[in-house]
């Protein structure tokens, strides 16, 4: 009887303990939305042999909320790129207008030869990517289990669950169809990545929380000249829900 007692003790004290394990730190929970455009030109993976375009006009799909899009708050993009939210047939999306983009050639390495130092001292002047990002900071919880009613990338069309790799937990995968508008001069190919990720992090004997993350990707060969059809896929409810 004794033991009985002692291990319904043990069961609830560990029950108490693993409940205040997996309550976060009063003041570090986080949720913030984050959204990233990569423009690859040529082949490869930021050394490339592409060209630049010229007069570069893009419309691609943003995060939108019941029509609402997601606010402008750009952490960082190219100095020449122009960037708005517009109307389109297909709801709010963001544009981008650029004169030019060129390739990112990454400088190439100054051979020294074993226990040698440079002669003198070399700058080297690192190219800027051809990236976009903005994040935005909510006081809310980011609907990651079910995203499609929280902000998420539109246009989307024919959206159809999909096999995820590892699905874990409460891990949902889905693929969908959307749209993207394209126009430039030139005869390089262009790889478009376009991607959202909502999270909420909070602290408790470390950092931890739950995402989402969509994407969508166009690779381009001809030069285009209007609404081009796409493909995208989204992973929900990845990570630790309390």
């Amino acid at each position: 009887m004794k033991r009985y007692i002692l291990a319904i003790l043990v069961i609830f004290s560990l029950s108490i303990v693993g409940c205040v394990f997996n309550e976060p730190v009063k003041g570090s929970e986080r949720h913030e939305f984050r959204y990233f455009i990569g423009i690859d030109l040529g082949v490869g993976d930021r050394v490339v042999d592409g060209k630049p375009i010229h007069n570069v006009t893009l419309i691609l799909p943003y995060p939108c909320l019941n029509g609402t899009p997601l606010k402008l708050e750009i952490v960082s993009k190219p100095r020449n790129w122009n960037v708005s939210i517009v109307d389109t047939p297909y709801g709010k999306m963001l544009k981008i207008e650029v004169e030019v983009i060129k390739p990112v050639r990454m400088p190439a390495p100054i051979p020294i030869k074993p226990g040698e130092t440079p002669k003198e001292v070399v700058t080297i002047e690192m190219p800027e990517l051809n990236d976009l990002e903005i994040k935005v900071m909510i006081n809310r919880t980011v609907n990651t289990l079910n995203p499609f009613e929280d902000y998420n990338l539109n246009p989307k069309f024919d959206v159809k669950i999909a096999k995820c790799s590892m699905a874990v937990g409460k891990e949902k995968c889905y693929k969908f169809k959307t749209k993207i508008f394209a126009k430039y001069e030139g005869d390089t190919e262009m790889h478009i990545y376009v991607s959202l990720e909502g999270r909420n992090e909070w602290f408790s004997y470390g950092w931890t929380g739950n995402e989402f993350h969509e994407w969508v990707t166009v690779d381009l060969k001809d030069p285009p000249n209007g609404w081009i059809d796409a493909v995208g896929r989204i992973e929900c409810g990845k990570g630790v829900y309390k």
